[in-house]
């Protein structure tokens, strides 16, 4: 079973606090992660490629969800605080690293008077100059996904229904993932399989839309990178969703929480040892 990384939203208290729990070291003798680890007032965890940091947004608890969050902080294992990576006025949402380390793609929405335009946004750590890609059409209430090789993002369109559409990053081209309803999908990491949930189901299929199989309730799912594991949120009861595993053919489904609170949003570690994950109460 997975340990788990809590990236905790409180109702209460708008302080985002230092991290907690002992230092671990990996095999390598550097510093990683302890399971158990709470970051409060915080949503949005990410990996970096080294698994040796975690990106989040800090959220107000107290100004309520319509605050947009503008900032992108990061926090290294064994440290006592988060350093600020970039604040961007319009917005900062599902902040992920690219694979190379130095890039950050994150969504930020534009408001233009009657409506909000929606970008995603490549930032460069060492100071080269952002890159923009519009994207049109995007359901915010789903976060986007990105590939395991780092070339797109999956996101959830409302078209008469849900749909999945990938943006390429290198040059702003978009095309449909799956041929029928899906929301909050996500690429296997050899891109061969999509897993995405539709009406509180989770399924399966192939890239090209083939083979679809139905691996039972659950929504919001995320591959381990052996791409043989695919973490999920399913509601069990009336307080909110928990976390569960299930292998890809379907076999081997457990629960990896068991909580009353809110628990989505699984972020699994480089290694495939841990998983961070957003739990709202």
């Amino acid at each position: 079973m997975f340990a788990a990384i809590r990236i905790v939203v409180l109702a209460v208290c708008c302080v985002l606090v230092g991290c907690g729990g002992d230092k671990g070291t990996d095999t390598n003798g550097g510093l990683s992660f302890e399971a158990g680890l709470v970051i409060e007032n915080a949503g949005s965890p990410a990996w970096a490629p080294d698994g040796k940091s975690l990106l989040f947004v800090p959220v107000d608890a107290a100004a309520g969800a319509a605050e947009e969050p503008i900032t992108i902080c990061e926090i290294a294992a064994g440290a006592t605080r988060a350093d600020t990576v970039l604040v961007d006025p319009s917005g900062a949402l599902f902040p992920k690293y690219l694979p190379d380390g130095r890039h950050i793609v994150y969504l930020r929405t534009v408001d233009v008077g009657d409506h909000f335009e929606h970008d995603v946004v490549i930032h460069d750590l060492q100071g080269g100059e952002p890159v923009v890609r519009h994207v049109p059409d995007l359901w915010t209430d789903a976060r986007f996904q990105l590939s395991f090789d780092g070339t797109e993002i999956v996101y959830t369109v409302w078209d008469d229904g849900h749909r999945l559409r990938a943006l390429r990053l290198s040059d702003g081209s978009i095309r449909n993932v799956v041929p029928f309803e899906a929301d909050n999908g996500s690429l296997s990491p050899d891109g061969d399989w999509v897993a995405f949930g539709e009406d509180g189901t989770l399924f399966i299929c192939t890239a090209e839309g083939e083979d679809l199989r139905v691996l039972g309730s659950g929504g919001a799912p995320c591959w381990t990178p052996d791409g043989e594991t695919i973490l999920f949120s399913k509601w069990e009861r009336e307080d909110g969703p928990d976390l569960f595993a299930i292998g890809r053919d379907g076999s081997n489904r457990r629960a990896l929480t068991d909580d009353a609170v809110y628990e989505r949003f699984a972020e699994v570690s480089p290694d495939g040892k841990q998983a961070a994950y957003t739990r709202s109460a």
